[in-house]
This record gives C-alpha cells, sequence and structure tokens, in this order.
C-alpha cells in the first residue's frame, strides 16, 4: 500500500490527528515505533503501523511520503548527532512537508541563574536537548513555519520548578513540590515549537 504521511515514534497513534490538519485520513498514514508494545496498540486500535529506528537508515525511498510527523520524538534521542542524522533521514523521506514538535530549551542557564527549571529539561528521558537556533541552522536552506506554544511569563507557570524539584517530575504542584517564589520574566519564553518544513 502506497502511504500518504509517516508519523515517526507513532506510539498509540495520538499524532495521527496532525496529519487530519494537513487533509490526510487515518488510514492514509504509516506509523513507526522502536517498542513493540506500542506496535501492538496502534494496531489494535486501527492504525497502520510497523517496526522502525529513526536513528537508523529506514527502508524507504526518498520521497516515499508527503508528509512525515516527529511530534515530541527527537528530544529522546540520544545525542545531538542522532538528532540531525534523524532530522534529515526525515526531510529525503518527505516530498512535501515534515512537521516536527518538541519542548523549548533554550533558556536552561537563564532560569538556573533565577533559581529555576521547566520540568521537562530535567527529564532523563530528554537527551537530545537541541536549541531552536540550532535547529534554524539544519534547516535553514528551506522555508519553513513556526509555532511557538504556551507562552511562559513568570515562575508561577506550571512548566516552573525551583531548581529543588527532584528530577522527572510533570508540572509543578504546590502539594508536591518545594515552594517557590514568584519572579516575572525579562526573557520571552514558551513551553514548546511547531515547525512544519516545506520540502
Amino acid at each position: 500500500m502506497n502511504y500518504k504521511f509517516l508519523d515517526i515514534g507513532c506510539k498509540t497513534g495520538g499524532s495521527f490527528s496532525i496529519a487530519k490538519k494537513f487533509g490526510y485520513s487515518q488510514k492514509e498514514g504509516l506509523g513507526i515505533d522502536i517498542n513493540h508494545e506500542h506496535i501492538k496498540n496502534s494496531l489494535e486500535r486501527g492504525y497502520n503501523a510497523e517496526y522502525g529506528d529513526i536513528t537508523q537508515p529506514l527502508m524507504y525511498k526518498s520521497g516515499s511520503f508527503e508528509l512525515v510527523i516527529a511530534s515530541h520524538v527527537l528530544e529522546h534521542l540520544k545525542t545531538k548527532e542522532d538528532f540531525v542524522f534523524a532530522l534529515q533521514q526525515l526531510i529525503n523521506l518527505s516530498s512535501k512537508y515534515v512537521y516536527i514538535s518538541f519542548p523549548v530549551f533554550d533558556n536552561i542557564e537563564y532560569l538556573k541563574s533565577l533559581g529555576f527549571k521547566t520540568f521537562y529539561s530535567d527529564w532523563s528521558g530528554h537527551t537530545s536537548m537541541v536549541h531552536l537556533e540550532e535547529l534554524k541552522e539544519i534547516v535553514k536552506e528551506y522555508d519553513y513555519d513556526l509555532e511557538m506554544v504556551k507562552k511562559i511569563e513568570n515562575s508561577l507557570s506550571p512548566e516552573i520548578h525551583p531548581l529543588e524539584s527532584p528530577r522527572n517530575q510533570h508540572e509543578y504542584d504546590a502539594s508536591l513540590h518545594p515552594p517557590k517564589r514568584f519572579v516575572k520574566f525579562e526573557k520571552e519564553m514558551h513551553r514548546e515549537f511547531r515547525m512544519t518544513i516545506y520540502i
């Protein structure tokens, strides 16, 4: 079957909804994942899915898919080298669009200087924390749209934890985490970004 789009790290098919925004139906897409349980769950939910590791060469021809999606996947790769290889492979596999999204890691040092951190910058699973300017350099020869999502204006935002919070937490909960003081941030910050690259 010829698929119109490819969803990288499909888990249980949640990112297939992104393809709908580009005009594609569920049955026109193929999801890949390195977790066999995720593949099984996707198939049980009626999605097309198979094994695939984006850090290794995938056995699809160049331009095989009109759209390639990697939503909150690339930050989980082991190294920045893996990140660059994977993104270049996504671009090669697409004939029209590549859609990527992941957390913004650009203000780690600024927040640290104030005694804060974002919960997602402190996850042991986020091993490839590429900054936005690095990404722009990688895709500089392509046109793209960039959407910044959920502005973080001050330390009361649930994304913000005091440095004393343990690692691998989710949004801040005053009943679970150390107290934090109020600070209005001078730098513009967002929780995540979404980028559509035009091939």
